[in-house]
This record gives C-alpha cells, structure tokens and sequence, in this order.
C-alpha cells in the first residue's frame, strides 16, 4: 500500500489541498456550474474545523468566487448540514449517514 504524503507536518489528519491544475479547472467553467467537492470552499464551523478544511481554501473561494458560472457548492467533510452563502454563491454541506461522530468540534 502507498499512503500519500501530507505537504507539510503540521497539517493535521483530515486537511486537503486543492492543486494549481484544478484551480485553474474551477476558472474556466464555462457554463452554469455546480461544483462538488469534499472540503467546503467557503469557511464554516469552529477553529478545530477550520484546521482540517483545504489548506489552500481562500486561494480555491477566490476561484470560485470569481467565476460567475458557479452557482452552488455541495461538499460534505463536516457530518452536519450546514448552507453557507457568500456573495451570490451558496454551499450545502451535506449531513452525515454515520453515527458516533462528535459534532461539538464543527
């Protein structure tokens, strides 16, 4: 089994990062857009949350606030449903099927 390496140390178990290819993707749409993704885009939750959202978030929101065709955000991450609006964009963060997650960190 190979494991991917994290970028830096100090990204806790669970952080992402969205790579300049695919910020470059994000960009382009070209067309009325829904964008799915795992981590949400726009910042929700609590400090503990927001240690383990994209590590590179506010250059990824920046895209995608940038890009009119973008209309919503579905993510999920978060085990909670949460919507989220900034500007005319809207993100659902999508509840969780599991249990025995402890929400009081989001």
């Amino acid at each position: 089994m190979i494991l991917a390496k994290k970028p830096f140390s100090k990204m806790p178990l669970g952080s992402g990062k969205v790579n300049e290819t695919d910020i470059n993707r994000i960009k382009s749409i070209t067309e009325s857009s829904i964008l799915i993704i795992h981590h949400p885009v726009l910042e929700v939750g609590s400090e503990k949350f927001k240690s383990i959202a994209i590590e590179n978030r506010y250059d990824v929101e920046r895209a995608v606030l940038n890009n009119k065709n973008i209309k919503y955000i579905l993510c999920g991450h978060g085990h909670s449903f949460m919507k989220s609006r900034k500007n005319n964009l809207i993100q659902y963060m999508s509840p969780s099927t599991a249990y025995g997650f402890d929400r009081k960190i989001i």
